[in-house]
């Protein structure tokens, strides 16, 4: 369980290295009045929600008795769709085309950043599934030795 939460923190920040770097090319809007607290909290609480995304990943993986880099980039996809929908509904009707306010260059990186956390959850989720059957099968093993 850590192990996927610490991989969704992880994940995490590999997106918003890349949000970053969008921000600092002037790909993306810089929002308004974000000082440098804020970015700083905005990351802590980024990172907290990746691990806590990767718990929810986990669970659909066992769930669906599948995973990896594939399977979490589908999961990924619904997590983009609900997620901008949800806050298209939270932010109100001034605010409702949430996903087009910034432009394409957002709208398009949010899916892809969003597809990329989810493959690279998936890819460890696989990874920890096959380390830990050959953990078992090392220590069946050694006992019928």
């Amino acid at each position: 369980m850590v192990f996927i939460f610490t991989t969704g923190v992880i994940a995490a920040f590999i997106v918003s290295l890349f949000i970053a770097t969008g921000i600092w090319m002037h790909w993306f809007p810089t929002p308004a009045g974000a000082g440098p607290i804020t970015w700083i909290l905005g990351l802590f609480l980024h990172l907290l929600m990746g691990g806590g995304f990767a718990l929810i990943y986990s669970a659909l993986f066992r769930s669906l008795a599948k995973s990896g880099a594939a399977t979490g980039a589908v999961i990924g996809f619904f997590h983009w769709v609900v997620v901008g929908i949800l806050i298209s509904l939270l932010l109100g009707p001034s605010n409702r085309a949430y996903w087009i306010m910034y432009g394409r260059p957002t709208f398009f990186s949010s899916l892809t950043l969003h597809l990329l956390f989810g493959a690279i959850v998936g890819g460890f989720h696989r990874f920890a599934i096959q380390a830990n059957r050959k953990q078992q099968t090392l220590r069946r093993s050694e006992r019928a030795a």
